[in-house]
């Protein structure tokens, strides 16, 4: 009976390790030559648990098996360090450092509240993400999916303004089909922006609409690189929300909600594994040092994540700590709930000092802002 049963636990116990070790190494193969591995990137962290409960387990069931776990994990660190810092959490200090630069990068949903599905111009949270930004003060300001129209003379970025940002970057493009209103990503700056980049993208490899930009910052006499990204969504609408809830509660007989799902989350990899190539590139041409940030709508263990970030330091793993969960949905309790989605970046040149780390409130958007202060690199 023992031999039976450590021969039924090897059976569980070897695939899930082969599994295991595939999305570690995922991050190092393109979803766009080999789909499968977005969706193994994406459930790592599980897998991890996983490994974890099924090693100690086996201390139980034939010791040397624990050989098999640890020697998993190890080859795994790479990847595990990516996703959880070992420090304990630092009291952010809201009052930075003078000698610190601080960058806030925010998804903000078009000003869209967090509880509502739709946008809709008369129902906005503006003022609220404003006062937001005040109890920060950040130098550098990041908006992805930002929103302004020219109706109303561009409120949104004259009131912007008026909190000291004097100088902006805009990759603008039409909403809805109209040229009166413009949304994109969109850098603001305190201190004067000497050249703006826009990236321009084929359709075929939109950026969920949105284009990237940098902008070259004179920052005391030095002058930084800063990017603002949003790459490819699952593009999930009501009914795809709907559909998760049925998977979720196994009301899903015909199998047409899976594959819904399914569908969206494969081409969606795909398209952004091309995407972070294209930004790869940009970000290696740079002459000065960078600060790129936004919205990667992908994990930590993924190829995208991995070929944005290249050489660059992430300043939550610098300063950060936990998990770092940035994206809470509000149309499924499910994504709401699951605490691995950290899809939003600060990445830094290696050059650069970074100093704190925090996010803003949960609730003014589906993505919590990040924030980070950094002290740029000694003059030589």
């Amino acid at each position: 009976m023992v031999k039976g049963l450590r021969s039924f636990f090897l059976v569980i116990y070897i695939p899930i390790l082969l599994l295991y070790l595939l999305a570690s190494y995922a991050m190092y193969i393109s979803p766009a030559a080999w789909w499968p591995v977005g969706f193994i990137s994406l459930i790592y962290p599980f897998l991890l648990v996983l490994v974890l409960g099924l090693t100690f387990l086996s201390i139980f069931i034939r010791f040397r098996y624990v050989l098999l776990g640890l020697v998993s994990i190890a080859l795994s660190f790479t990847t595990i360090m990516n996703i959880v810092p070992l420090r304990a959490d630092a009291h952010f200090q809201v009052k930075k450092d003078e000698r610190d630069i601080r960058i806030l990068t925010w998804n903000i949903r078009r000003f869209t509240p967090y509880y509502r599905n739709y946008f809709d111009p008369k129902h906005n949270n503006f003022d609220t993400i404003l006062i937001e930004v005040k109890k920060y003060d950040p130098d550098i300001l990041c908006f992805q999916e930002f929103f302004t129209s020219k109706k109303n003379n561009e409120k949104t970025i004259n009131e912007i303004k008026k909190l000291g940002y004097r100088y902006y970057a805009f990759n603008r493009h039409s909403f809805s089909n109209t040229e009166a209103l413009d949304e994109g990503n969109i850098i603001f700056s305190k201190f004067p922006i000497i050249r703006e980049i826009n990236v321009e993208i084929d359709r075929a490899s939109s950026f969920g609409w949105e284009k990237p930009i940098f902008a070259d910052i004179l920052i005391h006499g030095d002058t930084i690189r800063f990017g603002s990204f949003h790459l490819e969504s699952f593009g999930f609408a009501q009914r795809e929300y709907e559909d998760l809830a049925k998977i979720r509660d196994q009301n899903d007989s015909d199998l047409q909600s899976s594959k819904n799902i399914y569908g969206k989350m494969r081409s969606a990899f795909q398209q952004r594994s091309k995407q972070a190539e294209l930004l790869s590139r940009e970000i290696t041409r740079s002459p000065y040092p960078l600060v790129v940030s936004g919205d990667l709508n992908d994990v930590p263990s993924s190829y995208a994540y991995l070929s944005v970030r290249g050489k660059l330091n992430d300043t939550f793993l610098e300063q950060g700590a936990g998990l770092g969960k940035t994206f809470m949905s509000g149309r499924s309790r499910f994504l709401t709930w699951l605490p691995t989605l950290r899809i939003d970046y600060i990445f830094t040149d290696q050059s650069i000092d970074v100093n704190q780390f925090s996010m803003t409130n949960g609730s003014l958007s589906d993505h919590r802002g990040v924030i980070s202060d950094f002290q740029l690199p000694k003059k030589q």
